[in-house]
């Protein structure tokens, strides 16, 4: 009888010790997950309210309707880049105490790609007939005379790498993602600048229309109608480089005539938007 009593205590003992434990191991993850309730919906605030207009870009890209390069977007790069596309996407921006507006192409390699696009400056690639970007003189314009007249905002321009090599003629008619690439890759030709003139996949990724295609300027905010050079070379011949034509039609020319230049930058990770809504009307104001 004893023994009989001894193993019933023993018995209750365990048991006890068993639902203790699993009390132990309840309250543990009702805690555990309390707490990563909290830091989710605090994280969740953080996105919703955060300012940085590289993280706001990112977080809020679906309704901001920025297309997204990842490996599910055909004829995209899968860079992870963030690329504004259509007629007039609300995309303008300026700079605190300063009236110039610009536009923003988009998140690339995690900061702000920006271009000041218009018909202020005509210019030739060159005047000595080369296409080497390194010795022409639209970069001597863009790395002194463009960059003083910059002087009062290069508190929030940084320093980035722009790929020269260029691309052959017979790529012309290829399809974008087949351009954009052989245009980006690190061939050994680049430059470091605060300035430069836009890649011909910046422009055909500004077209809604382009992910299934070759260059256009149907629904393409970058286009102004007019001619325009652009950053990449011809590889095939020294002394051509590639622009638009006033019909939107990637062509090729001498580098000694003159075309629209539109000016391309990086800006600064740590810039906030201080208001705005990115329209014409309403531009965000970055400091």
């Amino acid at each position: 009888m004893k023994k009989n009593g001894f193993i019933s205590i023993t018995v209750i003992y365990s048991f006890f010790l068993v639902f203790l434990s699993l009390m132990l191991f309840i309250v543990t993850n009702m805690i555990t997950n309390r707490n990563l309730l909290d830091n989710l919906k605090k994280e969740i605030k953080n996105d919703i309210t955060d300012s940085n207009l590289v993280r706001y870009l990112m977080n809020h890209s679906d309704e901001l309707n920025l297309v997204k390069h990842d490996d599910k977007l055909e004829y995209g790069l899968n860079d992870g880049s963030l690329r504004y596309t259509g007629t007039n996407p609300s995309n303008y921006l300026k700079f605190k105490n300063d009236s110039k507006v610009f536009r923003i192409i988009g998140v690339i390699n995690g900061k702000v790609k920006v271009i000041d696009i218009g018909k202020n400056n005509t210019l030739s690639y060159d005047n000595t007939l080369t296409n080497v970007y390194i010795n022409t003189s639209i970069r001597t314009f863009l790395v002194t005379e463009y960059q003083n007249s910059m002087s009062s905002l290069m508190d929030y321009i940084d320093e980035a790498t722009y790929y020269v090599g260029g691309i052959d003629e017979s790529l012309k008619n290829s399809n974008a993602n087949i351009i954009a690439k052989e245009e980006l890759s690190n061939n050994g030709s680049y430059v470091n600048d605060y300035f430069s003139l836009p890649y011909i996949s910046d422009y055909i990724y500004a077209s809604s229309d382009a992910y299934n295609k070759t260059i256009t300027n149907t629904n393409n905010w970058m286009y102004i109608g007019s001619d325009m050079w652009f950053l990449t070379r011809n590889k095939s011949n020294l002394i051509q480089s590639f622009y638009l034509n006033s019909n939107g039609v990637l062509s090729i020319a001498n580098v000694t005539d003159n075309k629209y230049i539109n000016k391309v930058f990086f800006i600064k990770g740590n810039l906030s938007i201080i208001s705005g809504t990115g329209t014409n009307q309403d531009p965000y104001i970055v400091g």
